[in-house]
């Protein structure tokens, strides 16, 4: 694939000037093969890491002594009660608070006067609201985010490799540990 791309990125602008240089449109033919140039200096830009590292330093994160779960039991067709995720967690000693539905105003309601020590949001598609909110009330605390593979179609717990057909094998998280991207903290 890579020696076809090469092939492409050369054959495509010798095509242009070839097509253009005929009918007296060098011009043409430069403006086009400039702007091509351009927009893959700019795709190149987009996609590119900044001078970071592509991949984020993952290190081992301990148990939460206070994790807080937000669930909706309607994602994922009832996956939250099909596998009893409130309660198993509530036995791993999270406090656990359902909501109705994917309202954002209500989701990230703290623990009364408590800060927890992670957070999770399970039981939403990818790409919804709640879980965005959730995660950038953790990332702006520094507080460790569980993934819960309870929701809807759930690309990122694919993503993230859990296991989807058992979404309480995540809540081991909350007795073991688990791993943490960026360093400890974040």
């Amino acid at each position: 694939m890579r020696w076809l791309a090469l092939v492409l990125v050369i054959a495509a602008p010798v095509v242009i000037l070839v097509t253009f240089t005929p009918a007296g449109l060098v011009w043409v033919a430069v403006l086009v093969v400039a702007l091509m140039l351009a927009s893959a200096g700019a795709a190149r830009t987009a996609l590119g890491t900044g001078g970071h590292k592509a991949v984020p330093a993952i290190s081992p994160a301990g148990p939460p002594r206070h994790p807080f779960l937000i669930m909706n039991p309607m994602s994922g067709g009832g996956m939250v009660a099909k596998f009893r995720l409130k309660e198993e967690a509530e036995a791993l000693g999270a406090e656990v608070v359902l909501l109705q539905g994917p309202d954002t105003a209500d989701v990230a309601a703290w623990p009364a006067g408590r800060w927890p020590t992670a957070l999770t949001c399970s039981g939403w598609p990818t790409g919804t609201g709640p879980r965005a909110l959730v995660a950038g009330i953790a990332a702006e605390h520094g507080l460790p985010f569980l993934v819960i593979s309870a929701g809807t179609r759930n690309r990122f717990a694919l993503d993230l490799g859990l296991n989807r057909d058992d979404p309480a094998t995540c809540l081991g998280a909350l007795t073991s540990g688990g791993r943490t991207a960026g360093g400890p903290g974040h």
